[in-house]
């Protein structure tokens, strides 16, 4: 999965739109963080901070810090999901199991289950996953590019001369 999380950030990253990149992708594979932050605080803060967020689902919860409740693709997951559920989406691997017993990968698809975003089924192999992120991401990108349209139309009644006066002096 290393390998193809890399590609798949190279491909996004070097996607053309209009003679230019326009995705930052953030894998932890690749990151060095804030040296004052834990690697659990980093890849949550990220998952917060991001403006899309897409999971590839294998089945497991991922890696606990000692002591902890949840996985680290739980905990980004649902740090993603609390600011802003409809930047998340998961991508569900093909031969996606979890482990017979393993509380965590339980909880973790209940989790994913219960939240409904699970988008894309992959069934076939690199070139079927490959396409289908790309795709995931040209559908989130468009839809956040809407939205963002919406919200400039709703900026319209707050300039102009119906609000000068709060632009002027007392005198």
């Amino acid at each position: 999965m290393r390998e193809a999380r890399i590609q798949m950030k190279k491909d996004l990253e070097d996607a053309d739109f209009l003679g230019g990149g326009l995705l930052e992708v953030w894998i932890n594979e690749e990151e060095v963080g804030e040296h004052d932050l834990t690697a659990w605080d980093e890849c949550i803060a990220n998952a917060e901070a991001c403006d899309l967020f897409v999971s590839l689902y294998d089945g497991s919860a991922g890696w606990t810090p000692p002591g902890g409740a949840l996985g680290i693709c739980q905990a980004e997951f649902d740090a993603a999901a609390r600011l802003a559920p409809g930047k998340v989406k998961v991508v569900r691997l093909p031969g996606a199991k979890i482990k017979a017993g393993n509380k965590l990968d339980k909880r973790f698809l209940d989790a994913l289950a219960k939240a409904a975003r699970f988008e894309v089924h992959v069934r076939g192999d690199w070139p079927e996953l490959r396409s289908k992120v790309q795709s995931l991401a040209r559908e989130m990108l468009l839809r956040a590019a809407h939205e963002g349209a919406r919200e400039f139309r709703k900026s319209g009644a707050n300039v102009g001369q119906a609000l000068d006066w709060s632009r002027m002096t007392f005198a």
